[in-house]
Protein backbone atom coordinates (compact mmCIF):
# COMPACT_ATOMS: atom_id res chain seq x y z
CA UNK A 1 0.00 0.00 0.00
CA UNK A 2 1.35 3.39 -0.86
CA UNK A 3 1.58 6.24 1.61
CA UNK A 4 -0.99 8.12 -0.43
CA UNK A 5 -3.60 5.42 0.27
CA UNK A 6 -2.47 4.63 3.79
CA UNK A 7 -3.05 8.08 5.26
CA UNK A 8 -6.81 8.27 4.49
CA UNK A 9 -7.21 4.71 5.75
CA UNK A 10 -5.54 5.59 9.06
CA UNK A 11 -7.58 8.78 9.43
CA UNK A 12 -10.82 6.91 8.74
CA UNK A 13 -9.89 4.21 11.25
CA UNK A 14 -9.06 6.80 13.91
CA UNK A 15 -12.32 8.65 13.31
CA UNK A 16 -14.33 5.44 13.51
CA UNK A 17 -12.59 4.47 16.77
CA UNK A 18 -13.33 7.91 18.23
CA UNK A 19 -17.01 7.70 17.30
CA UNK A 20 -17.36 4.19 18.75
CA UNK A 21 -15.57 5.10 21.99
CA UNK A 22 -17.65 8.25 22.36
CA UNK A 23 -20.88 6.29 21.88
CA UNK A 24 -19.75 3.72 24.47
CA UNK A 25 -18.84 6.38 27.05
CA UNK A 26 -22.01 8.42 26.48
CA UNK A 27 -24.07 5.28 26.93
CA UNK A 28 -22.25 4.60 30.20
CA UNK A 29 -22.81 8.21 31.35
CA UNK A 30 -26.53 7.98 30.58
CA UNK A 31 -26.97 4.69 32.42
CA UNK A 32 -25.23 5.70 35.67
CA UNK A 33 -26.99 7.40 38.57
CA UNK A 34 -25.72 10.88 39.50
CA UNK A 35 -24.14 9.47 42.67
CA UNK A 36 -21.77 7.36 40.57
CA UNK A 37 -20.42 10.26 38.49
CA UNK A 38 -17.76 12.76 39.45
CA UNK A 39 -18.93 15.99 37.83
CA UNK A 40 -21.86 16.71 35.58
CA UNK A 41 -23.03 14.61 32.67
CA UNK A 42 -22.69 17.57 30.32
CA UNK A 43 -19.08 18.14 31.38
CA UNK A 44 -18.12 14.53 30.67
CA UNK A 45 -19.94 14.48 27.34
CA UNK A 46 -18.13 17.59 26.15
CA UNK A 47 -14.74 16.42 27.45
CA UNK A 48 -15.01 12.98 25.84
CA UNK A 49 -16.22 14.40 22.52
CA UNK A 50 -13.21 16.70 22.22
CA UNK A 51 -10.41 14.17 22.34
CA UNK A 52 -10.15 10.40 22.10
CA UNK A 53 -7.70 10.24 25.01
CA UNK A 54 -10.28 11.80 27.30
CA UNK A 55 -12.32 8.60 27.20
CA UNK A 56 -9.65 6.98 29.33
CA UNK A 57 -9.77 9.90 31.79
CA UNK A 58 -13.52 9.42 32.18
CA UNK A 59 -13.18 5.68 32.70
CA UNK A 60 -10.44 6.11 35.32
CA UNK A 61 -11.55 9.31 37.08
CA UNK A 62 -15.12 10.21 36.13
CA UNK A 63 -16.85 7.14 37.50
CA UNK A 64 -17.26 6.30 41.14
CA UNK A 65 -17.25 2.66 42.08
CA UNK A 66 -20.50 1.39 43.64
Amino acid sequence: MTARLLKPLLMTSALLAHVLLTARVWRDIASRPDAQLRGSRTLWRVVTALNTGNHLIYLLVGRRRP
